[in-house]
């Protein structure tokens, strides 16, 4: 019984030190870990990120799985109930997203960045946010990134 109660001891000691290393890590990370194990324990998380993966772009006439996935490294997804909506944020490293000669933005090329996409779903309404680096983009920036990211990833 002494020996059970030590092993029992060191597990919840272990558990306790890997919750506070995942605690503070940055979101990439903790996003990628979580992506594995979400849709195992929660199948309402499973059923939105299949279904935001499934919707078509009508610009590129593709899925934001085949347009995401397919042209950035390490990507992964993950659900989150907000007040009122729920947000299906895609992650994805690696990405080459050029903007120079966009009116009205600064000129920049991004030859191997990070990419993030929240589809924020109220009811039947999906909003689309992008962001390079953490920074928001406009609808004109996230639009250019979708057709981006959807000819590298055809190449």
């Amino acid at each position: 019984m002494k020996q059970f109660m030590k092993v029992l001891i060191w597990i919840v000691i272990l558990g306790a030190v890997l919750f506070g290393v995942y605690t503070i890590l940055p979101e990439y990370p903790q996003s990628f870990m979580k992506s594995f194990v979400q849709p195992v324990v929660d199948a309402q998380a499973k059923t939105r990120i299949e279904q935001v993966k499934a919707l078509k772009n009508k610009d590129v006439d593709a899925s934001y799985q085949e347009i995401l996935e397919h042209y950035t490294n390490t990507s992964c997804w993950v659900y989150e109930q907000g007040a009122g909506n729920e947000i299906v944020t895609f992650y994805g490293k690696g990405a080459s997203i050029n903007i120079k000669d966009v009116p009205n933005h600064e000129d920049h090329l991004y030859p191997s960045t990070a990419v993030k996409f929240e589809f924020v779903i109220t009811g039947n309404n999906v909003e689309i946010k992008a962001y390079i680096e953490d920074n928001l983009q406009d609808e004109t920036i996230r639009d250019l990134m979708i057709s981006q990211l959807y000819a590298g990833g055809k190449k």
